[in-house]
């Protein structure tokens, strides 16, 4: 680290779905996430993502959101060579201190509020952002749910088969039509339990931040709140009063428009039947 970015930090790895993930703590206590690209990841996608939390600080949304780390040369990606002599990218980020939403306990309608009122700050702020590299097909992409379709005969159980096939028709009969007169834009579109940032007040908590940019698409802008509530009100008691209060905080923050209201439910249910699929 110190031949790239000039500091000398002690490293433990983190998990991760694609990307080598790795903890850092320089001698000064500043600490790090740095993160190493998949094999075959294109850098124009860790571009967009570095471009899109170069953007959101400027705009002084309040957010907290990790900070780009520009190396020795004052580039945000560093290309190195891994043991095979293949080019792999290199980002370093700024850590934040927090807490993941799955490891709070209780979900107070306070907490609840202030998600949605987050994801609302997201869909304000980006909704005059743009970037090629988000214009693509990705299967974590409500509004391409359809995909799931092909996949279903893989639930081996009968009746979790047909409820998975109830909400695909759901989705396909009652939000599909409509999508394309909705409005769109580049979502954040990865709020799940372990993305969303909430503080360390144990007395008062409230959602700051979230993490993680490398689902970023350009689709309609409501699955950003689809997104927050289906994971949002997940093991709740009462989950449609739960995700009335994820609605009013987003409401708040981006006003939504009644016909994007009439397909959130088919496409809360189309982000849950996707992670079911994957």
């Amino acid at each position: 680290m110190n031949d790239f970015f000039g500091i000398d930090v002690h490293a433990k790895k983190l998990v991760g779905e694609l990307d080598l993930n790795y903890y850092l703590k320089a001698e000064n206590g500043a600490e790090f996430i740095l993160k190493i690209a998949r094999l075959g990841e294109e850098q124009v996608n860790l571009d967009m993502q570095n471009e899109i939390l170069m953007y959101l600080e400027k705009k002084n949304t309040s957010l907290e959101l990790p900070r780009v780390v520009l190396n020795k040369k004052g580039e945000s990606v560093t290309i190195i060579k891994d043991r095979e002599g293949k080019d792999r990218f290199l980002r370093l980020l700024t850590w934040l201190p927090g807490r993941l939403w799955f490891y709070v306990n209780p979900h107070s309608e306070k907490l609840l509020k202030s998600l949605g009122q987050v994801c609302g700050t997201l869909s304000d702020a980006l909704s005059d952002f743009d970037h090629p590299a988000a214009h693509r097909v990705h299967k974590w992409d409500i509004s391409n749910a359809s995909w799931v379709a092909a996949k279903l005969h893989f639930i081996e159980d009968e009746e979790q088969r047909n409820l998975a096939d109830y909400f695909l028709k759901l989705f396909e009969n009652v939000a599909l039509p409509h999508l394309s007169k909705l409005r769109k834009s580049i979502c954040y579109n990865d709020a799940n339990d372990y993305n969303i940032l909430v503080s360390q007040n144990i007395e008062n908590p409230k959602v700051v931040g979230v993490i993680d940019f490398g689902d970023v698409v350009y689709t309609n802008t409501i699955n950003e709140l689809a997104i927050a509530i289906a994971y949002g009100v997940m093991h709740k008691p009462d989950p449609l009063s739960a995700a009335a209060l994820i609605v009013k905080g987003y409401h708040a923050k981006f006003p939504l428009l009644e016909k994007e209201l009439e397909v959130l439910f088919p496409m809360i249910a189309a982000r849950l039947l996707i992670s079911v699929t994957n």
